[in-house]
């Protein structure tokens, strides 16, 4: 049971790590704003948006190239 509480809890955790790092994103506070409004540490905010913008800028780039024909031999 306690490991069950320990997922739930870390899950939780993540989420609002998350939520904290989209805010920061689109603008609607700093990180640091976001760190101290939802108690987490700034530097873990930092890095979770340096991976997301690579995430997302390796998306993109996924999704504008064109993909290559294995039909032309």
């Amino acid at each position: 049971m306690e490991s069950i509480l320990m997922l739930v809890v870390n899950y939780v955790s993540l989420e609002i790590k998350i939520i904290a790092v989209k805010h920061s994103l689109i603008g609607m506070e700093s990180l640091n704003q976001s760190a101290a409004r939802f108690d987490v540490s700034r530097s873990t905010l930092q890095n979770m948006k340096c991976l997301a913008r690579k995430v997302y800028a390796i998306g993109l780039e996924n999704i504008t190239t064109p993909m290559r024909s294995s039909a032309k031999r």
